[in-house]
């Protein structure tokens, strides 16, 4: 469709030509343009049926625009090329591509202010997660984490133990944690999954707390194969929830997040080398 409407346009604006364009009529515009072209070389004719079209296209809307009315494209086009010289029509060009250009860096300039806030924002929520963290290794540690399978008569079925000490000043009525399951020797671990539980009664300041949690058999824990007295569970605490069911606090800070922190600093950069022509 943008094909057929460049082509239109193309034919009735430099399909002939005069020294000044003359778009009073169809006629008097074909036979301006041959004039216009008449003593041009190969180079020359391509680099006016170039600024013709942008000319042509500036303000005209997007192509659906244009086709849906090719002819008010054409009126239009012919309007703004009527009485201009050749020399003209180039400068025409350059202002309207100086202008785009302008344009371009005002926008980039206010989309990398935009961005740079979101970045802030992330590396904030980043930064009070690395702190919460660290509060959480300290304040709650965790120990004897394990996995294995359990067999019974008729299935066999995963099973998480933990242990952990509530060193804060309240009491934890949920855990959640990060994990991964590692064995010696081989470089990719055997399984990387969440896993959190609320603890019936919670965990008073002091107590330490045991669990033993039997995930879903059908779940990613229930498909881990393998010697599992060989593996290792190395769970890390990422958040623990008060009385109130809220945070107390929250190392989380998603994959989700991590890509789109990069993908935001990887457009900040896009847009700092356009603001900077």
């Amino acid at each position: 469709m943008k094909k057929v409407v460049i082509a239109i346009l193309t034919m009735v604006l430099i399909g002939c030509g005069e020294v000044t364009i003359d778009a009073t009529s169809k006629e008097a515009l074909q036979a301006s343009m041959a004039k216009m072209k008449e003593n041009l070389t190969v180079a020359e004719r391509e680099e006016l049926q170039k600024a013709i079209m942008v000319i042509a296209f500036d303000g005209a809307g997007n192509i659906f625009q244009i086709a849906a009315n090719p002819d008010l494209a054409i009126q239009s086009a012919s309007t703004k090329l009527h009485g201009l010289t050749k020399t003209q029509i180039l400068m025409k060009r350059d202002e309207i591509k100086a202008k785009r250009e302008a344009e371009k860096i005002a926008e980039a300039k206010l989309r990398a202010v935009e961005v740079q806030k979101e970045i802030e924002q992330l590396e904030q929520e980043k930064k009070e997660a690395l702190d919460a963290l660290a509060l959480l290794e300290s304040k709650v540690p965790t120990f004897d984490a394990k996995f294995y399978i359990k067999s019974t008569k008729y299935m066999e079925k995963p099973v998480i133990e933990i242990s952990l000490t509530n060193n804060t000043d309240t009491a934890i009525s949920r855990a959640y944690f990060s994990s991964r399951l590692v064995e010696s020797g081989r470089s990719v671990p055997h399984l990387v999954e969440d896993f959190n539980f609320t603890i019936a009664g919670g965990i008073e300041p002091g107590e330490t707390y045991s669990a033993v949690l039997e995930p879903n058999m059908f779940s990613k824990w229930g498909s881990v194969k393998g010697d599992t007295s060989k593996m290792d569970l190395l769970a890390v605490l990422t958040r623990i929830d008060g009385p109130d069911d809220k945070p107390i606090y929250n190392s989380s800070f998603s994959d989700r997040k991590e890509s789109k922190l990069a993908a935001l600093q990887a457009e900040l950069t896009k847009l700092q080398a356009i603001a900077s022509l």
